[in-house]
């Protein structure tokens, strides 16, 4: 993931969050109202309880201390701040518990940041801190991804309360002991650091439940890393290991692992060491190059989720057939695949619910099809079909049907039989016409066919102004008919 630049970023932030909350009003509805800079504020100090300020440049922050309600606090990419002032008069805030002070190029932190006695979740992202002497009794959650510190900062391991810590993108080479001290850490993300391994007192967070490991030079373990034992999320993305640590086979709580993009590992001996895991549910082998998947995929007994997407794949082992409760599959970008042969296979895995093969240059769906009678998404995106076989419209429990980036020419009047579909993706294809049975599809509620430039938009638009229920419609012309965000 490239690092954009502040301000870039602070944009993209501001810009497009508010989309993404509109679609969870019922989620929002307490939220305080945010003001955007003091003099809003001032107008009546007691209501103001989430202040931000964005590209603010002045020495002083007047009268901040008014805000005496205030509880949570953004200050964003500023510059000229006298930090000592403003530290100290924050320290009369009581009520303050969220500080996000992230983009500020900040190298150090003064000693007032002491006063702030009841801050729950600190945000110093995206500065230049390289040191961190922060003594709290009540921070949470902590986010200093994305400084220069090239040693972890061992002041917060003696920060007993908290529960979330975000360290990205540091260089940092080493973890401290003093980390068994963090007995109450549940989320850790150290993604983007130079660790080769983890020490022996890492195995004592028992409460951690999510650790990011990814894109480290991790490649071993000590044993003691089995202590985890509310771990249910470990994400290994892009190390060095060659061999999975055998001790990941003793976790007794892990629901989740990602070992992709990790070239060197031997993924027979991997998934040898999985299936001692009885949790497991979930798998991630995407971006390896992986050519053959070993037959000890059938092993993994109660996998419900299987990433094998951006690989070399030229066939699928029939023990994925042993997968009883395997409902989500995505084999995408494995264009080498005999496509034949898989879909025979794919056809016998009647649990699947979601099935992703986008980018696979398939240029036919075969009959098979039919007999994944449970699937509820199926995403075909930039593929070479040109036309849909009559056994997809007899899969009625189809909610998610995405063929975005082919070559098909024609919509069967036969998908009227999708009865539950809710979202239809038939962007950049080469339809003419969509069918009137069309809107038959009474709880659909997101069309996209823009970039069908044969298809009248007109005829389509009155078409579907007879669907009441529709809450999205991108067309070839980008029109929306709602504030509704599509996730296609």
């Amino acid at each position: 993931m490239k690092l954009f630049k502040p301000i870039l970023f602070v944009v993209f932030v501001f810009l497009f969050k508010p989309c993404i909350f509109a679609q969870n009003t019922k989620d929002n509805i307490q939220d305080p109202i945010k003001y955007y800079s003091i003099e809003e504020g001032l107008k009546n100090p007691d209501k103001v309880q989430w202040l931000l300020l964005l590209n603010y440049d002045k020495l002083l922050i007047p009268e901040i201390v008014k805000f005496q309600n205030l509880k949570k606090f953004e200050l964003i990419s500023c510059k000229n701040i006298d930090w000592e002032k403003l530290f100290t008069d924050l320290g009369s805030l009581k009520k303050l518990s969220t500080l996000n002070l992230s983009f500020n190029k900040l190298k150090t932190l003064p000693s007032e940041i002491s006063n702030l006695e009841n801050i729950e979740e600190l945000d110093l992202s995206y500065n230049k801190l390289t040191d961190l002497p922060l003594k709290s009794r009540k921070i949470k959650i902590l986010d200093l991804s994305w400084n220069q510190f090239s040693t972890f900062p061992e002041d917060i391991t003696h920060i007993a309360s908290l529960e979330k810590l975000q360290i990205e993108g540091n260089q940092i080479k080493n973890i401290p002991s003093s980390i068994q001290q963090m007995v109450n850490l549940q989320e850790l993300d150290l993604t983007r650091n130079n660790l080769t391994t983890l020490p022996p007192e890492f195995g004592k967070l028992v409460k951690l439940k999510k650790l990011n490991l990814s894109y480290n030079k991790i490649n071993s373990f000590p044993i003691e890393i089995s202590g985890l034992i509310g771990l249910d999320t470990l994400i290994l993305r892009r190390n060095s290991f060659e061999n999975l640590p055998i001790m990941l086979g003793k976790l007794p709580a892990l629901k989740y692992i990602s070992i992709g993009g990790i070239h060197a590992l031997d993924y027979k001996q991997a998934l040898e060491t999985l299936s001692k895991i009885s949790t497991l549910e979930a798998l991630d082998l995407s971006f390896n190059n992986i050519k053959t998947l070993p037959g000890e995929i059938g092993n993994l007994k109660k996998l419900k989720y299987l990433d094998i997407s951006i690989n070399e794949l030229t066939s699928l082992p029939d023990e994925l057939t042993l997968l009883n409760n395997l409902q989500d599959i995505d084999v995408s970008s494995n264009a080498t695949l005999n496509w034949k042969n898989c879909f025979e296979l794919l056809g016998k895995m009647t649990a699947l619910k979601k099935l992703e093969l986008g980018e696979n240059r398939i240029t036919k769906l075969p009959t098979e099809i039919s007999q994944l009678s449970k699937l509820e998404s199926l995403y075909l995106w930039n593929n070479l079909l040109t036309d849909l076989p009559d056994e997809l419209w007899s899969l009625s429990n189809l909610q998610e049907l995405n063929i975005e980036f082919n070559k098909i020419q024609k919509i069967s009047k036969e998908i009227s039989r999708l009865s539950n579909l809710q979202g239809l993706n038939i962007k950049n294809n080469l339809i003419q016409e969509l069918p009137l049975e069309i809107v038959k599809l009474q709880k659909l509620c997101t069309i996209s066919y823009k970039g069908n430039s044969k298809l009248n938009n007109k005829q389509i638009l009155d078409m579907l102004n007879g669907m009441p229920q529709l809450k999205f419609i991108d067309t070839r012309d980008n029109q929306t008919k709602s504030k509704c965000v599509s996730n296609f």
